[in-house]
């Protein structure tokens, strides 16, 4: 089949009449729909929806919660650790770079201690 006879196939399965458009709700700019009494703010069924879903709410018990805080406390821990290791390493290997300096990671560079050159001595 040519190119001009699929266009031709294609034009025949192409119904005449346009598919109707679907009107377009107009929602305003905070999210506000003043056909819907729930989305406005200041509506009593908003609040109470509100206050349905509070009651409805599966609010955590004590366990997840101290479990919960621990978790992320202790990968905060370790995320520091790893970040001033990884910064002590590029800024040795900076230094090595710029100024020829021997490429060494200390715990005083990790912990941003000043580092006695031994040149001011």
């Amino acid at each position: 089949m040519t190119f001009d006879e699929r266009l031709e196939y294609l034009a025949a399965r192409v119904p005449d009449t346009p598919a109707p458009k679907e009107e377009e709700e107009e929602v305003s700019l905070f999210g506000i729909n003043l056909k819907m009494p729930e989305t406005i703010w200041w509506s009593p069924t908003f609040w109470k929806l509100c206050f349905d879903d509070l009651r409805t709410l599966q609010w955590p018990t004590r366990k997840q919660t101290i479990q919960t805080v621990v978790v992320s406390q202790i990968a905060f821990v370790f995320i520091l650790i790893f970040i001033l290791i990884f910064d002590a390493v590029v800024e040795a290997g900076m230094r090595t770079l710029l100024t020829g300096a021997d490429f060494s990671v200390t715990v005083d560079a990790i912990f941003k201690k000043e580092i006695a050159t031994g040149a001011g001595q």
